[in-house]
């Protein structure tokens, strides 16, 4: 088993979230009793019954709503073992696999453009920094996105700083910049 494992935290869920989450899953717990109550107190009848369909109509909504404000993301790299995790997670439950990566050399904060359709102006255009992890030379892999470039840059920084390796910032085109990475 390598004790080396360095883990790089990309969270999401801060407190306040956190707090929005629980607030879904309490009223989803609500609907789940406006469903069962009726049945329960013996008044579910052949009759619409507004409580039950109250119920069903709040409970998904809320339960499916609330959980992006439980979501993570987490990396792991094992150096020795020249492999890396990528494990998301809503809540306690967590999924991610081992993907091999050798000679990790910098990590980069790329400015992208998209465009969701047929763009004619400026405003159909949306900007996305992506954070991208370079390896054997000339490949890499786009670790996430952000859509503001000081979140995507302290991503970055503690990527590399957990690698120690070099971070370049990307962001403005045919200006690139090696980032001092001392506190």
């Amino acid at each position: 088993m390598n004790n080396n494992i360095i883990c790089v935290n990309e969270v999401k869920a801060n407190q306040t979230s956190v707090s929005y989450g629980v607030l879904f899953l309490v009223i989803s717990i609500i609907g789940v009793f406006l469903v069962f109550y009726p049945i329960y107190n013996g008044t579910a009848t052949s009759d619409i019954n507004y409580f039950m369909i109250a119920g069903a109509l709040i409970t998904p909504t809320f339960l499916f709503g609330g959980l992006r404000y439980f979501y993570t993301s987490t990396f792991y790299f094992d150096p020795e073992g020249k492999r890396y995790k990528h494990v998301d997670g809503y809540g306690p439950f967590k999924s991610g696999k081992w993907s091999g990566i050798e000679n990790i050399k910098y990590v980069t904060v790329f400015r992208q453009f998209y465009a969701d359709q047929e763009w004619e102006n400026e405003k159909d255009i949306s900007i996305a920094y992506d954070v991208n992890l370079w390896y054997n030379e000339n490949n890499y892999v786009t670790m996430t996105s952000y859509t503001d470039k000081i979140s995507a840059l302290k991503f970055a920084r503690r990527l590399a700083k957990g690698l120690n390796i070099g971070l370049l910032d990307s962001t403005e085109p045919n200006d690139y910049k090696w980032v001092k990475l001392q506190d």
